[in-house]
């Protein structure tokens, strides 16, 4: 404490106040925050016209002389900061003189910037700082800036008048009007005041009332990174007929511009992170009677506004919405943000209630220095950790001043930019449309929205108009002695197969199945599984994939619901099913002795086409209730094609099959191998579920590429990576984690990463991942005949980089929910860019689109609960668990993820 000891015993006039509640937080803001972050708050005011630079320099002497602000350090002792204020100001205030450079604003700019950047130390100051700057004979600037924690932004604009009021009495020669300040004293006694008052209470019981149950808050930043400090600002403006017209709209509906600029604002927020419930941080003065109103010290607080937003709400009606909750807000402003963030415990998390703010600043900035007129320019607000939007309204006919100000850790200066222009964008689709609901502006411009819901959909590719089985048939008749299926010890020839399912299918033909029926199957992971799902498609029908293992509840539900023609099974597994008196057939006890031939038109019972079902798949519904999704033929050929194209399987490959064929990646696995002459691996089930079973497998069979999910990825890595070297990766079902991408990367080939809800024929994204895609891994582009569409909550497309629900078009998207014609017209939608008669799955995922056409997937936007690539409501997780086809069902723990997303991981 030697600068205090020295204080005191040099001037005995030196007085000592404590710190506020709003300068103690500054105060442990400014002992933790980054190096490089700026408290400091700063403008320069540019004079139009001769300065008399003497007088000039005078007056802000005397400014100081009069203002606190100037002559405070914030100095410690054994209880903390507290306030030293001088009784005179003792420092120069410099004139620079810059007429004679190049360009004299520039160089003052730059001079203004690296001080205001500099670090200040709160004991040894200064706190404020002013400067005068001459670029011509009829050109000054007059910069002051202050560090945050004696000064606040209504109180710089306190400066800014007194300065003019005292630099126009000394041209004018006269006395300049009586000092009008009051002292820091004041603000202490005030403060506690207030907080031993039954006001006090009252606004803590508001807000604490108003911020009930608040949601997580919102950021537009793409990225949580650990902020920085710094500045970055991106400045739009908007004219003076603008800014009129937007008084007359905000009249219209009995507002303020402050209140439309605020719904702007927060339309554009809305628009952005669909937050139906939004809550914003809003600065205010904190000044609640005249006297506080003429300190120019640090009294500024934060609000929280609390909106409830909707696509279809006119700005109109979000105007009055907003004018009510910030009346409300300044009625109880001088509650501190500090306190409400303790009393909702987010001070134990370092949380904050908002990360985004908006900044109305409608000062009267009309200043006139002797006459002489003026114009403002902000150029800084402090660091800020997350985003705020400072609006200027100056009165002074130049419009209106929008500056995004941003965190460097979590925001690009592209970023920001972009920002602003939407922001203008939907700010002049409200000018020339007042009343058209918030959700119905496009913010894109026509370029942009060209390239997301078009250039980057052109995905259009020929594609068969036959069955697989019809291009199963075609390598069988090629390569009939070739291996197609691999079960233990036991090879299968494409011959062999195709002769098999051709007897079974002309069996099925026998019993009546044909096109558009349904065959469910429920058989062990054996020969007679991959021939009936071919001979069922060879006889027309659509298989209903049943795992003998999973509760028997939950097959009942399934069969009941469904309620297929016909039963597949053995006796070993028939003795555990609940029948309910459908027809079936024991596979294992039935002999089929039809011809080996393929079947034709003529064979079957009824002719074939590509939009008839080719599968039903069971996953559950939002009420927890099993919903059956129909997927086509036409769907299922063109995926098979397209991985096909993507991946080159030849007839050297053979791929292990691991997965249920109770989920459609089963389909994968089993078809595509094929289509190309490949072999498929079929690994039983116990195998599966070891991994060091599953290593041997893989090595043994020279197994040159598998499908699984990350659990089932990571568990077998983790001991025998070194040993599956050479095995070519395809990674689906869950979010890929970057640890276990750059893991798999290791076996030596690219990494393929999947995505796509069972609703869209197995997968609807595809990327290959290496070098810097593994650290963060994306779910790619669309497949061939696939639209992928990121929409705002109003089916907008959302601009690039902003996250949005994930929508997905084209030939894969299933026909729909089976039996359940409410939930399909909820789920599958009319495709608003699309032809007459296309439509859109809502997956309930959110993603984003990368600048290069790639997408980002970002987690669900519901609370479901995710089991290794399928989904289901909590009160089914113990069904579920005795189900997990892979994986000990002991390794399975229940995982809250940072976005809310809750995940069940093996």
């Amino acid at each position: 404490m030697d600068g205090l000891n020295e204080a005191t015993t040099s001037d005995s006039e030196t007085r000592f106040l404590p710190v506020t509640v709003a300068q103690r937080g500054m105060w442990v803001s400014s002992k933790i925050a980054p190096a490089d972050s700026v408290f400091n708050i700063a403008e320069y005011v540019e004079i139009h016209g001769a300065v008399d630079a003497p007088l000039f320099v005078e007056a802000l002497t005397r400014l100081a002389g009069e203002a606190e602000t100037a002559r405070t350090r914030i100095v410690e002792d054994d209880h903390g900061p507290r306030q030293m204020i001088a009784a005179a100001f003792d420092r120069a205030i410099p004139f620079i003189d810059l007429s004679a450079a190049t360009d004299p604003q520039g160089d003052a700019q730059a001079w203004m910037m690296a001080e205001l950047s500099r670090p200040v130390d709160l004991a040894r100051g200064p706190l404020w700082v002013a400067a005068l700057f001459k670029a011509a004979d009829d050109r000054y600037f007059w910069y002051h800036r202050c560090h945050h924690i004696v000064l606040d932004g209504f109180g710089g604009g306190l400066l800014a008048r007194r300065l003019a009021e005292l630099y126009s009495a000394l041209v004018e020669g006269r006395d300049p009007e009586p000092c009008p300040f009051g002292g820091f004293a004041t603000l202490v006694e005030s403060e506690a005041a207030y907080r031993a008052s039954p006001r006090f209470e009252k606004d803590r019981a508001y807000w604490r009332g108003q911020l009930a149950g608040i949601p997580e808050p919102i950021s537009l930043a793409k990225r949580r990174a650990t902020p920085t400090g710094g500045l970055l600002r991106a400045t739009a403006r908007l004219s003076p007929a603008s800014t009129a017209r937007l008084h007359e709209i905000a009249k219209g509906v009995s507002g303020t511009l402050p209140q439309i600029l605020i719904a702007l604002v927060a339309s554009y927020v809305y628009r952005l992170t669909g937050a139906e419930d939004l809550v914003f941080g809003m600065p205010v003065t904190a000044r609640t009677s005249g006297v506080m109103r003429r300190i120019p010290g640090m009294m500024a607080n934060a609000v929280a506004i609390r909106l409830h937003m909707a696509s279809d709400m006119t700005i109109g009606t979000l105007v009055g919405q907003v004018g009510r909750t910030v009346m409300q807000a300044l009625r109880h402003q001088q509650y501190r943000y500090e306190d409400l963030r303790r009393d909702l415990g987010l001070l134990r998390q370092d949380q904050q209630i908002s990360w985004v703010g908006v900044n109305i600043e409608p000062f009267d900035y009309d200043l006139r220095f002797a006459g002489l007129p003026s114009t403002a320019h902000n150029l800084s607000n402090g660091s800020v950790e997350d985003l705020t939007v400072f609006i200027y309204d100056r009165d002074d006919g130049q419009g209106l001043r929008i500056d995004f100000d941003a965190n460097p850790g979590l925001y690009t200066k592209a970023e920001l930019e972009d920002h602003q222009r939407r922001l203008v964008r939907l700010i002049e689709a409200v000018l020339a449309r007042p009343d058209q609901a918030i959700g119905e502006i496009d913010l894109l411009e026509a370029a942009e929205r060209h390239q997301v819901l078009t250039l980057w959909n052109q995905t259009d590719h020929a594609v068969p108009e036959r069955p697989w089985s019809d291009l199963f048939e075609a390598q069988a008749a090629a390569r009939p002695d070739a291996v197609a299926l691999v079960v233990g010890a036991d090879r299968f020839s494409y011959g062999a197969l195709n002769a098999a399912a051709n007897r079974m299918a002309f069996g099925l033909i026998a019993r009546g199945i044909g096109p558009g029926q349904l065959i469910a199957l429920a058989l062990p992971r054996d020969a007679h599984l991959l021939t009936a799902l071919i001979a069922i498609h060879k006889a027309g029908a659509a298989y209903l994939p049943l795992d003998p293992a999973a509760p028997p509840a939950r097959l009942a539900a399934t069969l009941e619901d469904a309620r297929p023609a016909l039963l597949l099974t053995t006796t070993a597994i028939a003795g555990g099913l609940p029948w309910h008196g459908l027809d079936s057939l024991c596979l294992d006890q039935t002999p089929f002795d039809g011809p080996a031939r393929n079947p034709t038109d003529d064979d079957r019972r009824g002719r074939r086409r590509t939009d008839d079902p080719a599968y039903v798949i069971y996953t559950s519904g939002s009420t927890g209730r099993p919903k059956g999704v129909v997927l086509h033929h036409r769907g299922l050929t063109n995926f098979l094609a397209a991985m096909q194209d993507h991946l080159g399987l030849t007839p050297d490959d053979r791929l292990v099959a691991v997965t249920t064929v109770a989920f459609d990646i089963a389909a994968l696995e089993l078809f595509l191998p094929l289509l190309a002459g490949a072999q498929v691996v079929l690994a039983a089930r116990d195998t599966v579920r070891d991994p060091a079973a599953l290593a041997g497998l893989i090595v043994e069979s020279g197994a040159t590429l598998m499908q699984a999910t990350p659990s089932l990825w990571r568990a077998l890595i983790a001991d025998h990576g070194t040993a599956l070297h050479g095995l070519r990766p395809l990674v689906g079902g869950e979010a890929l984690p970057a640890a276990l991408a750059h893991g798999l990367r290791q076996l030596g080939h690219q990494v393929t990463n999947l995505y796509g809800p069972t609703e869209t024929t197995i997968w609807s994204t595809l990327m290959e991942l290496d070098g810097a895609e593994l650290d963060h891994p994306p779910i790619g582009r669309p497949l061939w005949n696939t639209r992928i569409y990121v929409l705002d909550r109003g089916l907008q497309p959302a601009p690039i980089g902003v996250p949005g629900d994930l929508y997905i078009g084209g030939i894969g998207v299933a026909t729909g929910y089976l039996n359940r014609p409410r939930l399909t017209a909820e789920r599958f939608i009319a495709d608003p860019f699309g032809q007459p008669g296309d439509r859109l799955y809502r997956t309930g995922d959110i993603a984003r689109w990368r600048g290069d056409g790639v997408l980002e997937f970002l987690g669900r936007s519901d609370f479901q609960i995710k089991i290794r690539g399928f989904r289901v409501e909590a009160g089914e997780i113990e069904a579920a668990l005795t189900s997990l086809p892979t994986i000990a069902q002991a390794a399975v723990v229940l995982h809250e993820e940072p976005n809310g997303d809750k995940r069940l991981i093996a």
